[in-house]
């Protein structure tokens, strides 16, 4: 018997036009995502600034840093003391950016931080809430929560445009976190047949890396922050337009018991592929089975949704299998997030024109999905993902031995740590979505991006704080974070050509063979469906 009964459904079915409007889906959302993830590179950057001190006579000068001025004060006994007081009013450069947050409102000196808040007030946000949209996507659909989150984003992100205050702004970012969904890439694999599942886990990322060198092209074109907000906000409409003409998914709908609803999905997945389904008594049957694997009862699920509001994270760790890949694909997650987002925020160090050093950033990410589609699909997800890893924490510890004057070595060891990094990340991806079972699916990716979006929010902490009192300690933390991911991909096991997961008990009790070719058994596949 088949491994995975709904994957052999999707076989029979094939991939045509109902799976590619999927595809396209997630790739529009990944294209018009970039801006906002690397809204800080260009609406709240560093800029110069010169301090204005007050007009007074006793004025001598101002701070390096001009943070501060210094004003000579004579004491009762006649001394001449020079004391400083802090800067309140800059000229701020405006040669490279013709507005920005920056300078509207003066986030240098001691609000210096804020920039970096700004930046990471998604991520904070995703921190309490990735999980929460996890377990609503598997209790109420992944369709539903991806509608209703994406469309409260867009209008949060266009807000972001008309706020004159500082709080605001950082109110609406939180709010952008709260509903950034990550159901779009999970839902485009969940209806994706076995053999494309590594091509399309890779390739529909692509347009993340475009994304994100379009987001250098409009920064260039477009030097007001308001303006340039706008341009990110936009496109978001034609988002939410796209997920109106997908469908639920009908693994999800068959292991909550909505058997009608996913036999009219398949139905019409069928007819738009031009494929043949076997009848509906059939399909029933095969529901039934799948939902028996389940091993779980109408009581028994009346009594799990009860329970799972209040432990759904608990259950990643209820048992050793899910609760090993729980803590290991966290831990990833967080040192690539880290390495990733430190990588990509690092050109000042790296490179004097911003605009060009984001749109270097995208490019490398390109080769990085196209060469990784083949290779996982060629020799599987493991051993890939510890080669880049492995190589990423070299070169970026290297950038450590370098002289700045050499700034060519400089610029091209960071693009190759960017190039392996994100061939890794990606990678990564399409391994968690298979490492866990899809009763907990949403569940075990929504945790893990949560604390990767712990090493996100912390980043740029790390690259405009650490970096310029300890130049050397980001290339360590982010090499040695890479070498250390490495590490902790070996306990996990190889998936390439593994059907997915159904269940939790599936994956503690049932074993599943590695020998599995999925052309070789489209027979065998066929002749189980029309039994």
């Amino acid at each position: 018997m088949p491994d995975n009964k709904f994957d052999d459904i999707l076989t029979i079915i094939g991939t045509g036009r109902w799976n590619v409007l999927f595809f396209l889906c997630d790739a529009f959302a990944e294209l018009v995502y970039p801006p906002h993830y690397l809204n800080g590179v260009y609406l709240a950057p560093e800029v110069a600034h010169t301090c204005i001190p007050p007009e007074h006579p006793n004025v001598t000068g101002v701070s390096e840093n001009s943070c501060s001025y210094y004003v000579n004060t004579t004491t009762a006994e006649g001394n001449t003391v020079r004391e400083a007081y802090p800067c309140t009013d800059w000229v701020f450069d405006n040669s490279t950016y013709k507005s920005t947050m920056t300078s509207e409102f003066k986030l240098v000196c001691d609000r210096a931080y804020l920039r970096a808040t700004y930046q990471g007030m998604p991520m904070m946000a995703t921190f309490f809430t990735c999980s929460i949209i996890g377990y609503l996507s598997d209790r109420y659909g992944r369709k539903t929560v991806l509608v209703v989150t994406q469309v409260v984003h867009t209008f949060v992100s266009l807000s972001i445009m008309f706020s004159y205050d500082m709080t605001a702004i950082l109110a609406l970012r939180f709010l952008q976190g709260i509903f950034a969904s990550n159901a779009t890439y999970a839902l485009a694999l969940e209806v994706c047949e076995l053999k494309w599942r590594s091509f399309v886990g890779i390739l529909v990322a692509l347009p993340w890396a475009i994304g994100i060198m379009a987001w250098g092209g409009m920064a260039y074109l477009i030097r007001d922050w308001r303006m340039l907000q706008l341009s990110a906000a936009l496109p978001l409409f034609l988002r939410i337009g796209f997920h109106f003409f997908i469908d639920e998914s009908p693994r999800w709908l068959i292991l909550k018991g909505k058997e009608e609803r996913a036999i009219k999905v398949l139905h019409k997945a069928a007819r738009w592929n031009g494929s043949q389904l076997p009848s509906d008594r059939r399909l029933m049957e095969i529901f039934k089975e799948i939902q028996m694997e389940q091993k779980v009862t109408t009581k028994e699920k009346e009594k799990q949704e009860k329970r799972q509001c209040s432990d759904f994270i608990p259950t990643l760790f209820r048992t050793p299998k899910v609760r090993c890949r729980t803590i290991l694909l966290s831990t990833i997650m967080f040192v690539s997030a880290l390495v990733y987002t430190g990588l990509t925020l690092s050109g000042g160090s790296y490179s004097s024109d911003p605009f060009l050093y984001i749109v270097l950033v995208g490019l490398m990410e390109i080769p990085g999905y196209t060469v990784a589609a083949p290779l996982i699909n060629w020799i599987g997800r493991k051993k890939p993902a510890i080669f880049f890893y492995t190589f990423c924490g070299v070169v970026i510890l290297a950038l450590t031995f370098i002289p700045k004057d050499v700034s060519w070595l400089i610029m091209t060891l960071a693009m190759l740590g960017k190039l392996c990094n994100s061939m890794a990340f990606m990678i990564l991806f399409v391994y968690m979505n298979e490492l866990f079972p899809t009763e907990v699916r949403m569940q075990g990716i929504g945790f893990t991006i949560t604390i990767m979006c712990i090493g996100t929010a912390v980043t740029s902490y790390i690259t405009d704080y650490l970096g310029p009192m300890i130049p050397w300690l980001p290339a360590v933390l982010f090499g040695l974070g890479s070498i250390v991911a490495s590490v902790l991909i070996v306990p996990l096991p190889e998936t390439r050509g593994m059907p997915m997961i159904e269940t939790v008990e599936a994956l503690e009790g049932r074993p599943v063979s590695k020998d599995r070719n999925p052309a070789a058994s489209s027979e065998e596949q066929k002749k189980f469906l029309e039994a």
